[in-house]
């Protein structure tokens, strides 16, 4: 535990992730228990200890899971749909408890209850991580006077994309990128990561 804060306390997005995540799982089962409990199951309206033992149940699993498989400790930038399947499997093994816990207290028919806040709980987390891996997090930051030199990318292939895309992502004061330039006719007067494409 002791390491896993020190890896959080070098790497504050990560830590910012976390409370996120746990913010969403949070709200997203209050919200929607809160709204299907009483609807879809004969009981009254859950009481708040039961609903702060689901929350605590849900929370300390998908941590413990998400630690395992490290789904904090990912560079969102160069994420794939691996990196989605781990948020996932964390969300289910947590939903999997939920139900098991939920079963034995309450009986049969809140898997609908169950499956609907997790697949909330994972579109809202994959969302969060489209805003970072898209720098959208960064406009709160302050910019620079003075963007760098402007600059054209010669060639818009894989390798042009790279490039602009590390410019963009170091967010370098020394060059500014203002366009791409290539010679093949299907790429040009498209956008490359936000810059024209000419040829």
């Amino acid at each position: 535990m002791a390491t896993l804060v020190n890896v959080y306390r070098k790497n504050q997005r990560n830590l910012l992730f976390l409370c996120l995540d746990i913010l969403i799982v949070s709200f997203v089962l209050y919200v929607t228990f809160e709204l299907l409990f009483s609807t879809i199951t004969s009981y009254a309206a859950l009481e708040s200890s039961e609903m702060l033992m689901m929350v605590a149940i849900k929370i300390i699993s998908f941590s413990l899971v998400g630690t395992v498989l490290k789904i904090h400790r990912i560079d969102w930038r160069y994420a794939s749909v691996h990196e989605m399947k781990q948020v996932a499997i964390a969300l289910l093994s947590s939903d999997l408890v939920l139900y098991a816990y939920n079963q034995f207290h309450f009986g049969a028919g809140l898997g609908m209850i169950i499956a609907v806040q997790g697949l909330l709980a994972f579109n809202l987390i994959l969302f969060t991580r489209f805003l970072a891996r898209n720098h959208v997090f960064d406009v709160f930051k302050p910019q620079s006077k003075h963007p760098g030199r402007k600059t054209l990318i010669i060639g818009a292939g894989d390798s042009g994309q790279l490039i602009v895309r590390e410019l963009k992502e170091h967010r370098t004061t020394v060059l500014c990128v203002v366009g791409l330039l290539d010679d093949n006719p299907h790429l040009q007067s498209l956008y490359v990561h936000g810059y024209r494409c000419s040829g």
